[in-house]
């Protein structure tokens, strides 16, 4: 146990006794893009919002609604941040679809350049982990199978087969979540992103 401990304990930290979420912050008063991490994942940045790239192509007229697994992903090219190396941070869920990812990323821009009152009111994640929220963790692997083809002879056999598998996930996922933390913002961080009473 003690040498699994000290050559393993690093891969053990990347779920476990660390903080909850990787968390983005976008303040459109300071134009600024506030990211919250552990040191081990890139630390906490702050970057210039006209310095973001993001992976969806504005000029891309096709949108389909084909299911399949998109993440939003935020690039902060070194070329234009002027830091040593490049950035990237990946937003949110799994989405469904390329149109869902254009959705959040147009939600995003227009928060930024035209305002809070242009756009819904976004929906809130609870702090607490709900065990409940675990059982999505593994589904999402079938998501888009079961999606093809429900209520199928073969899917549900694959979830019948995978579901002892599925719930094992399920449950070392949200003992994980249990044994991490809630985001803590640094003092400066807070006081900088904060400042401007963002939305």
């Amino acid at each position: 146990m003690l040498v699994a401990f000290k050559y393993l304990f690093w891969i053990f930290r990347m779920e476990c006794l660390v903080q909850r979420h990787i968390v983005v912050r976008f303040n459109r008063k300071t134009r600024k893009i506030y990211i919250n991490r552990p040191n081990f994942a890139g630390g906490n940045q702050v970057y210039d919002w006209d310095d973001v790239v993001a992976s969806v192509d504005p000029d891309d007229q096709v949108v389909t609604k084909k299911r399949k697994r998109e993440i939003l992903m935020l690039f902060f090219f070194k070329q234009r941040t002027g830091a040593e190396h490049h950035d990237v941070v990946f937003l949110g869920a799994p989405l469904r679809s390329d149109h869902e990812l254009y959705a959040l990323w147009e939600y995003i821009r227009r928060y930024m350049e035209e305002g809070p009152e242009s756009i819904p009111k976004p929906k809130c994640i609870p702090s607490f982990p709900w065990p409940w929220r675990s059982l999505l963790a593994p589904w999402s692997f079938l998501e888009n199978k079961w999606a093809a083809a429900p209520w199928s002879p073969r899917m549900i056999a694959l979830v019948l087969i995978a579901s002892p598998v599925m719930l094992l996930h399920a449950v070392a996922h949200w003992c994980s979540l249990l044994l991490c933390w809630p985001v803590y913002w640094p003092r400066q961080l807070r006081r900088e992103s904060t400042a401007s009473e963002p939305v």
